[in-house]
């Protein structure tokens, strides 16, 4: 999509051959701003649903529990949802913040997630400035839970202690595994990655701990793919992508430092994905356009595997088999 940048990327779970393509504000005033469009392999040619919007869209998943349900997060803040099988237009939408009895979201969401299961789900989605909302698809007028995540008190520095600066996080991206006791993990501009709860807590202190070990902001985070069978092996592994031209690799366990840093890449990472089913396998996109592949079995020193796509690469995702791989860039080209 020219004129555009690609902003969301993802596979549907329920159906293999399908997948979604966000789009950032067009250079095109004329055009309307959100964009999202499902794509079928067997028809490369054209999208299978086109849907636009007059707000610009910053984020787009499908409901991987739902395989019908889209949702999408905008720059105003609010979340919409979409049924595939109707018209092109939301069926729900959360209210904008307008500084009434209750608030939602007054800046862009950067992050969408489903959690729960088929028969009780929630959405939670996350703005810029740290606010978690959580979400009942039965239910968009108002959140279930409203969280405004800021720095942790030990966490401040001196710097802002004495300027009395705010100490809202600056969101960038997320990570959420159901099996660490419903937190999520957070990446932000200040070069830190934030373990969050995403309920109540009796002392209202949401940041658990954070990750120290970047040199620059946090673009992208994965958690390893691995059930629970494999919990105890693999489970506490994510990956991080940064503004320092590097990708690490940590224990969620360990957040003093990382337990391997790649570094060859020759610009930022702004994207990272495990592969699906091979465990010691993992890809990263920078803004060269590099494409690296790393098996951790083989060589943990170079990638295994680089193909140049010959610009900016922001979004990525396998399809659910693993033998698939979307690449989304700064041009509006998606590459499969």
């Amino acid at each position: 999509m020219q004129g555009r940048v690609v902003t969301s990327l993802e596979w549907s779970l329920k159906h293999p051959d399908l997948f979604l393509t966000g789009y950032s504000q067009p250079s095109n005033a004329y055009e309307q701003s959100g964009l999202i469009q499902l794509w079928s392999l067997a028809n490369k040619k054209a999208p299978e649903l086109t849907i636009s919007c007059q707000t610009e869209i910053t984020n787009a998943i499908f409901h991987n529990l739902n395989p019908k349900v889209l949702l999408a997060g905008t720059f105003t803040g609010q979340v919409l949802l979409y049924d595939i099988k109707s018209k092109p237009v939301p069926i729900q939408k959360t209210p904008m913040d307008l500084g009434g009895a209750f608030q939602t979201h007054s800046y862009p969401i950067v992050s969408l997630t489903v959690i729960g299961t088929e028969s009780n789900s929630n959405i939670i989605s996350i703005s810029s400035d740290g606010v978690l909302c959580q979400w009942s698809l039965a239910n968009f007028s108002r959140p279930i839970t409203r969280i405004h995540i800021k720095k942790r008190k030990d966490e401040r520095t001196f710097a802002e202690k004495t300027a009395n600066q705010i100490d809202d996080i600056g969101v960038l991206c997320s990570a959420y595994n159901p099996y660490f006791n419903n937190n999520i993990l957070l990446g932000s501009d200040n070069n830190l990655i934030y373990s969050a709860a995403i309920d109540e807590t009796e002392d209202k202190e949401y940041i658990m701990f954070s990750y120290k070990g970047n040199e620059g902001p946090i673009y992208s985070l994965d958690f390893h793919p691995s059930g629970p069978e494999q919990i105890q092996k693999h489970n506490d592994l994510f990956l991080s992508s940064s503004a320092d031209w590097t990708t690490k690799l940590w224990s969620y366990s360990r957040p003093d430092s990382p337990l391997l840093t790649f570094d060859t890449s020759d610009d930022y990472v702004y994207a990272c994905k495990w592969h699906p089913t091979n465990p010691s396998l993992f890809v990263t996109g920078e803004g060269t356009g590099k494409l690296d592949f790393w098996d951790l079995n083989k060589d943990k020193e170079v990638p295994v595997f680089r193909h140049n796509v010959k610009s900016l690469i922001n979004k990525l995702s396998w399809s659910v088999d693993g033998r698939r791989l979307a690449v989304g860039d700064s041009q509006g080209k998606v590459t499969v």
